[in-house]
């Protein structure tokens, strides 16, 4: 008989490569509405130090989204480009 496993993929190799994903398909708009809300706050109470910490997270995470971004259509575009 043969197994779903005998590809060579580990479950505890799966269940890390989830958890990533997870991790960062979730954490990526999480740091993002933390961002502007930490701007939105130091604007409030005119502190430029929060303005800048928060601004700092929110291009942050922008750049990690749109870097993300690009790895996938790299990716589809080189699985056409091998078809």
């Amino acid at each position: 008989m043969s197994s779903r496993m005998g590809r060579g993929e580990s479950p505890v190799g799966l269940v890390a490569l989830a958890a990533v994903g997870l991790g960062v398909c979730c954490g990526v708009p999480l740091l993002l509405a933390a961002g502007a809300t930490v701007t939105v706050a130091g604007i409030g109470i005119r502190s430029w130090a929060l303005v800048l910490a928060g601004v700092s997270v929110a291009a942050l995470a922008f750049t990690v989204s749109r870097r993300r971004t690009g790895e996938h259509q790299r990716a589809g575009q080189e699985s056409v480009d091998a078809h």
